[in-house]
């Protein structure tokens, strides 16, 4: 078992420190942490890849538009058909984005990380890609009204999946929860949330390969600012399953003790005529 430094106490405050912790995390698991970051990618960007096929299949290719309003209405269709197989795409890779976060907070409570590890999260499958899709789909809804808001969504609901993997909560009580405790930090949230995107797409630079390294980062970062902000209690389990109530054993007679020979006998009670 690895040493741990937890229960540690609840610092209340949102820190760039983590994405340097998240680093050292994932190099004291790199093999796991790879594998993980590897499906999110192949599953995210195949669905991804089906509806950019879609979406280019309805324009024009031979015939294309010159006008600007023409263009503009092209792109807008190509776009409103893509958009649900992206989202799609993260709701199915959320159980393995989940994973990478209960990796780390074990990892942060001393015991082993292993490559089973890595499909933790497939067991509560719907959950997890449920609050995938509503966190994007509300960073989405950010991007298209001028960006910034999309950074607040996101500081928003960047304890969701932390908050699903340690407590076991549904997607819409971690969103709440989220929402409730990152709003006392809205402003430092939205700007983490910026820099741990400038982190992750940094990935995308290095040949796209480095993005298995810089997306984990950015996800670990996000289990960090949980422990920071609420603290690390046992992690939960895949499936939380209530043990059954056993019922109560009588308590064993205990016999009377013997009488001593000699000994006068109780009288018994007359009975009634």
């Amino acid at each position: 078992m690895q040493p741990s430094n937890y229960p540690r106490p609840v610092i209340n405050e949102i820190r760039f420190s983590v994405i340097g912790e998240a680093w050292e995390i994932i190099k004291a698991n790199f093999g796991p942490f790879i594998v993980s970051a590897l499906i999110v990618m192949m599953v995210s960007n195949m669905v991804g890849y089906m509806g950019s096929l879609l979406a280019t299949s309805t324009m024009d290719m031979q015939n294309p538009p010159r006008e600007l309003m023409p263009i503009l209405m092209q792109q807008v269709r190509a776009s409103t058909i893509s958009m649900p197989f992206t989202l799609l795409g993260y709701a199915l890779a959320g159980p393995f984005i989940a994973s990478m976060i209960h990796m780390a907070f074990k990892h942060m409570s001393g015991q082993k990380v292993e490559m089973a590890d890595v499909t933790w999260g497939v067991s509560r499958f719907v959950p997890f890609a449920l609050a995938t899709l509503l966190t994007y789909v509300m960073v989405t809804i950010g991007v298209y009204l001028c960006i910034f808001p999309a950074f607040i969504a996101g500081g928003l609901t960047m304890l969701v999946l932390p908050a699903m993997v340690v407590q076991g909560l549904s997607p819409f009580d971690a969103l709440s929860f989220s929402f409730g405790k990152m709003s006392k930090f809205l402003f430092m949230a939205a700007v983490l949330y910026f820099v741990l995107g400038l982190v992750s797409g940094l990935g995308v630079i290095a040949c796209c390969i480095g993005i298995l390294v810089t997306f984990p980062i950015a996800t670990v970062g996000t289990a960090l600012v949980y422990r920071d902000l609420v603290g690390m209690g046992p992690v939960a389990e895949a499936v939380p399953v209530a043990a059954p109530a056993q019922p109560e054993a009588p308590a064993p007679e205990v016999p009377a003790p013997p009488q001593e020979p000699g000994a006068p006998s109780e009288p018994e009670e007359p009975k009634a005529e």
